[in-house]
């Protein structure tokens, strides 16, 4: 519908949103640890994150240089409850697989996932059976940015997008900081503590899941000329 458009979002943290998320039991007593059976809670962070999307004719025409394809997007609601995710990960799993028709891509396309990851009980088990079926139990190496950056909130989703965008380009997966190490789900590849470099990053999913059962996912490829 339009040549160019700015995507993404902006948050900062207030004593309201604070206390919110403490009443219900969100934060962490301890440390953040995505994807860790040892998770209790995530922690707030704050900030801006916004992105460029346009045509590729609208680039060429002002000789841009694109960093990204967004090759498919898809969201999908659970509404099961106001602040808890569908236990079972079915709108996650639903919104994944829009951006997966929409992409092109197939499971076995994909070298990345960036995940939502708050480390709170109910996201990251969600998140891994809803990415357990999408990939039939064989996802590829996954991570969590909330851990370094805190749960950003509205600025969440285009932090992702960036931080998967800057994996492709710099050739290293970001680490799940403290988590993974106890994995949610044994014998999967959390990337724990420190980051990985790696050859041929070229696809990756970024996937996010807001309060109220919104859920979104991206494919995003490696812009090669």
């Amino acid at each position: 519908e339009a040549d160019r458009a700015v995507a993404g979002g902006f948050e900062g943290v207030s004593p309201f949103i604070h206390t919110g998320f403490f009443c219900i039991g969100a934060l962490t007593r301890t440390i953040c640890r995505p994807f860790d059976k040892r998770r209790d809670g995530t922690v707030l962070g704050e900030g801006a994150a916004l992105l460029v999307l346009e045509s590729e004719s609208a680039a060429a025409e002002r000789g841009a240089e694109p960093l990204a394809i967004l090759e498919g997007g898809g969201f999908a609601a659970d509404g099961v409850h106001m602040t808890a995710p569908d236990r079972e990960g079915r709108g996650l799993q639903r919104a994944i697989a829009q951006a997966l028709v929409e992409s092109g891509a197939g499971p076995a396309d994909f070298d990345y996932v960036n995940t939502h990851g708050t480390a709170t009980a109910y996201n990251d088990a969600m998140e891994c059976c809803a990415l357990e079926r999408v990939f039939d139990g064989r996802p590829p190496p996954m991570s969590s940015i909330k851990s370094t950056f805190g749960h950003t909130l509205g600025a969440a989703g285009g932090l992702d997008a960036i931080i998967s965008i800057r994996a492709m380009h710099e050739g290293v997966l970001p680490p799940t900081i403290n988590g993974g190490e106890e994995p949610e789900r044994e014998g999967w590849d959390f990337v724990p503590s420190v980051s990985r470099p790696v050859d041929g990053l070229r696809r990756v999913l970024s996937t996010n899941a807001a309060m109220g059962g919104n859920n979104t996912a991206l494919v995003l490829r490696k812009w090669e000329g």
